[in-house]
């Protein structure tokens, strides 16, 4: 009882962590108040039953319904081996694949490319060290690397929600991003230089 207790206290620990971190990244056009992710969390366990012959687990994946692509959730898997039943605390890794998948997830319902080998994923799992790890072929390449030139030029301090700008601007070559990106730069540079 006191194992699956355990794992309760770890898996509204990564809860809690999801939702900090899709606000952080959330533009203002997706708030989410009393929306709730869609993620499922499963412990290592219970992966193996479901699959015993398939030693290899993802850690986290987006599914969506081949059917109905309105349909889809984040499933994680919680590394919770016998011997760590008393661990509760979220270690790096856990925390970068619930990064990963939620960078998956937002450019899925932003209808922007989100798939493993594309440069915008790549580009927002560098901005959020979300461990992006597909080889990406040479045209994605290409504006992953358009998109690292221009964050050269970016300041330090540069809030989050204006590099998903940047990224969304180069690489998806999103008119709308570009012009947006430009202001929040220019109110930026403009509240710097007004500041002793």
């Amino acid at each position: 009882m006191e194992q699956q207790a355990n794992f309760y206290k770890m898996e509204r620990r990564a809860m809690e962590y999801a939702e900090s971190f899709y606000r952080s990244i959330s533009i203002s056009d997706i708030v989410i108040g009393d929306y709730i992710l869609p993620i499922v969390f499963i412990s290592l366990g219970d992966a193996i039953e479901e699959d015993p012959d398939n030693r290899t687990f993802s850690q986290g994946r987006l599914r969506i319904d081949p059917v109905n692509a309105k349909k889809f959730c984040i499933r994680i898997t919680l590394p919770w081996p016998a011997h760590q039943y008393n661990r509760t605390s979220l270690n790096k890794g856990i925390k970068k694949t619930i990064r990963h998948e939620l960078l998956h997830y937002y450019l899925y319902i932003h209808d922007l490319p989100f798939a493993d080998d594309t440069a915008l994923f790549h580009a927002y799992c560098y901005l959020f060290d979300a461990g992006a790890y597909a080889p990406l072929n040479e045209e994605e390449q290409a504006k992953y690397n358009r998109f690292m030139e221009a964050l050269e030029e970016v300041e330090e301090d540069t809030p989050p929600f204006v590099l998903i700008l940047l990224a969304n601007a180069i690489i998806a070559e999103d008119e709308e991003a570009k012009a947006t990106f430009d202001f929040h730069m220019n109110e930026h540079k403009r509240r710097r230089e007004q500041t002793p």
